[in-house]
């Protein structure tokens, strides 16, 4: 009885205690003035603020507003100086950004497109001056860059979030699922945005297990087995002779081998794969 008393209290206690830890405090603003005026302010209140006379809000207009969501103020209410310019917006363009929040009249700074887009006629450096930009340059499209490539069966790229764009000479990294392979050994499997297209991405296919060769059966004095990948060729010591070897291949889960050939046949392609295991 006393647990499934102090489970209830628990349970009328806990919405509260999230509630409260959700809230904002009141906002410290310098230059300016909000409404309403509360110490703290309910997960979801919004609050709208403006400026004295000769500064402006930190985002476009002549007031805003800021929303409390977990703890924080969707903006840090703030006022700038009037002659200050906002951050520029630049699609698909990036610059750094002002600590305050706003750039002093004068301030310049140079704008760089994003991978995959070119900057179109004018210069990438800009100019704040009595709380405007200078004019903006404009980030367009390369004609080099490439769209999300097509899927490829079997398999994830990794290591890169999707973008709509690419630019030249981006590289994706590709893994397949398990139980399938491009039959790269260093398994680093790529496709290179080139000109305006994806390069051929090798196909993921079912991966053949590798082979398991009993010495034993080779009669060459050895006892131990070994694992061959498929496609994989190893050269085997036949230990009765001195400088002969063995050739051993697995080819779609066979193997394959040659005689014992002498190291100087073996140079010259000369050994033939007759035996099979």
């Amino acid at each position: 009885m006393c647990a499934r008393s102090l489970g209830f209290v628990l349970l009328a206690w806990l919405p509260g205690f999230l509630h409260a830890q959700a809230a904002c405090d009141r906002p410290e603003l310098s230059d300016g003035y909000f409404v309403p005026q509360q110490e703290n302010y309910d997960h979801g209140r919004t609050l709208t603020y403006s400026c004295e006379t000769g500064f402006k809000p930190v985002v476009e207009g002549w007031w805003a507003t800021s929303t409390c969501q977990n703890g924080k103020w969707t903006h840090t209410p703030q006022c700038i100086d009037g002659s200050a310019c906002l951050p520029p917006a630049i699609e698909n363009g990036k610059y750094e950004e002002a600590q305050s929040g706003g750039y002093k009249n004068h301030d310049e700074i140079t704008i760089t497109c994003e991978d995959g887009f070119d900057m179109k006629l004018r210069s990438g450096r800009i100019q704040c001056s009595n709380g405007r930009w200078s004019r903006l340059p404009v980030c367009e499209r390369s004609i080099y860059a490439c769209d999300k490539p097509g899927k490829i069966r079997h398999a994830v790229i990794i290591n890169q979030e999707p973008k709509e764009v690419y630019g030249h000479n981006s590289q994706l990294e590709y893994q397949c699922e398990d139980g399938y392979t491009t039959g790269q050994e260093n398994h680093l499997n790529k496709i290179t945005c080139q000109d305006g297209t994806w390069t051929e991405a090798q196909s993921c296919i079912p991966a053949v297990p590798p082979c398991v060769l009993d010495m034993g059966r080779l009669n060459i004095a050895e006892t131990e087995q070994i694992s061959i990948k498929d496609g994989e060729t190893k050269q085997i010591d036949c230990t009765k002779w001195e400088d002969y070897w063995m050739l051993a291949r697995c080819s779609n889960g066979g193997i394959e081998a040659t005689e014992c050939c002498h190291s100087s046949d073996i140079a010259r392609n000369l050994c033939r794969f007759t035996r099979r295991m």
